[in-house]
């Protein structure tokens, strides 16, 4: 048998067009003959794609060829055959050049009116569909899993899909508003308020945001080291208008390049107005104390809090503590000093310093539980003395490679306590009324957004610039904003009307009995 596809166009005026597309031809009934194959898939798509477009062309160069003055048909210079890519395929179109009109003076001659028309030699809904992927995985892998699954061009590559996404990061980026000053001007008078300029009832809130903000590391181009790469997430904990039967809290990522980008503040405020952040809204920021993230937040909102994740200062007192684990016990330590003494009659410790100074494995212990429960109850403080005076019963002269450890870690300890004792919380407290107190949630944004992309699996390298401009697509993807992006560009994108005809039993095909 033989199936016969046929394109009809219905033009505005009411005239009918046909098109003959192609015809199918069925032998014998068999399991890998049925329907369409993939290949016959994309002819069909692309066959149909360039009868449409062709005819859509055909009736805008119509409605062009009259002079918009004086309504009279201009001139043909010559015609030329232009490329332009779609989904479903590299298109040649025709493209007549025509003379202007003697009507009116013109800098030209000449002009084509299908420039016009297509400003870009791609289609956007391709470019966004290599976008999407490219975020996701490599370039070379979303150039074969296209290729693979639509009639596109053969000679789609990684560096093509590469332009495409770095043009609609760059895209993105144009879009950004003016920086935010430093110092935003005073009113040099008071406005005296008035009923028509009384402050009107605010809404209600949402619930309260909650930022999350981490660091990872991405490798440079030519093995010359790593770079810094900040990701975060932002949680709102539920939507007033959200549905009851639904789960009303939201999330959303961001991350940048800090070296690199300039507006990274401005970045950051863009972000939190997209997420919904509003006046009277509860801001809380958590971070690992780092240096590049620990005052990001402050010209956004002052009055936020910032506080330091537990996690990162239970993990350092679990080194420490790793550490004292290796000292001698009690019993040991009394034990080797009395074999000195033995050995070195003649010490008198009323005037000679003890040669074995140092503390026990247990003194030390417990004192690192005495830190560790003062910063749990937010008493920096505190916390700060204990360690101080740990320091002074650990230090000794040529002290062991063990001990020399521990107080290496215990000096890095002492100066990451005092760099953030202001973000230190009353963790217990909040433990207790159920609020958050670590960073797990950034964790995992960090894995989600850099790792997966930028890292794991791949032996790749990355420029600053690349990277930047990568991350910013990929967190629109991750979030599901790409597509507003593309309608605000596009506003026709993705819209389209599409008629299906009811299908009707006939019985030589579902027969009923």
């Amino acid at each position: 048998m033989k199936f016969n596809l046929q394109l009809r166009v219905t033009t505005d005026d009411g005239s009918v067009l046909e098109h003959d597309l192609v015809t199918f031809a069925r032998t014998e009934p068999r399991l890998e003959t049925l329907g369409l194959t993939l290949e016959e898939g994309k002819k069909v798509l692309k066959t149909v794609q360039q009868s449409m477009v062709e005819t859509q062309v055909l009736a805008f160069l119509k409605q062009q060829r009259p002079c918009p003055d004086c309504r009279q048909q201009r001139r043909v210079k010559g015609s030329r055959r232009v490329s332009f890519s779609t989904v479903f395929g590299d298109l040649k179109l025709r493209s007549p050049r025509l003379h202007h009109c003697d009507c009116n003076t013109h800098q030209v001659g000449s002009f084509s009116p299908l420039s016009e028309l297509l400003t870009e030699k791609c289609h956007p809904e391709l470019v966004h569909l290599e976008t999407r992927w490219a975020c996701l995985m490599s370039y070379g892998l979303t150039a074969k899993l296209i290729k693979d699954v639509l009639p596109v061009n053969e000679k789609l590559n990684a560096v093509g899909i590469r332009k495409h996404v770095l043009a609609v990061a760059d895209r993105l980026e144009e879009a950004l508003v003016e920086p935010i000053p430093e110092h935003r001007p005073v009113p040099p008078e008071p406005i005296e308020r008035t009923p028509a300029t009384s402050p009107q009832v605010l809404t209600i809130p949402d619930g309260p945001m909650t930022v999350g903000i981490d660091g990872g590391y991405v490798r440079t181009q030519r093995k010359q080291g790593f770079f810094e790469v900040i990701a975060g997430k932002s949680l709102v904990a539920f939507k007033r208008d959200a549905p009851e039967d639904q789960d009303s809290s939201s999330a959303k990522c961001f991350g940048f390049v800090q070296t690199f980008d300039q507006n990274h503040k401005q970045r950051f405020l863009e972000h939190l107005n997209a997420h919904g952040l509003t006046a009277g809204q509860k801001l809380e920021f958590f971070s690992d104390g780092g240096e590049t993230v620990r005052g990001l937040h402050k010209h956004l909102s002052p009055d936020a809090q910032h506080v330091l994740d537990w996690f990162h200062i239970s993990m350092r007192l679990t080194v420490l503590g790793q550490y004292a684990k290796s000292l001698l016990d009690t019993a040991s330590l009394e034990k080797a000093r009395g074999q000195w003494q033995k050995t070195n009659p003649d010490w008198q410790d009323w005037d000679t310093p003890d040669p074995l100074p140092g503390c026990a494995r247990e003194e030390v212990l417990v004192d690192l539980e005495s830190v560790k429960h003062y910063l749990w109850h937010g008493n920096a403080f505190r916390a700060l003395e204990m360690t101080n005076g740990l320091l002074l019963e650990v230090e000794m002269p040529n002290p062991p490679e063990k001990t020399r450890k521990l107080l290496k870690g215990l000096l890095e300890f002492r100066t990451y306590i005092e760099r953030n004792q202001n973000l230190i919380v009353n963790y217990g407290e909040r433990y207790r009324m159920g609020d958050r107190i670590s960073t797990a949630f950034v964790e995992s944004t960090v894995n989600q957004v850099i790792a997966k992309r930028f890292c794991k699996k791949q032996s790749m390298q990355w420029s600053v610039a690349g990277s930047h401009r990568l991350l910013q697509v990929r967190t629109r993807v991750l979030n599901g904003d790409l597509e507003t992006a593309f309608k605000q560009w596009y506003p026709a994108f993705g819209v389209g009307e599409m008629q299906l005809p009811e299908l009707l039993e006939r019985r030589e095909i579902h027969p009923r009995n």
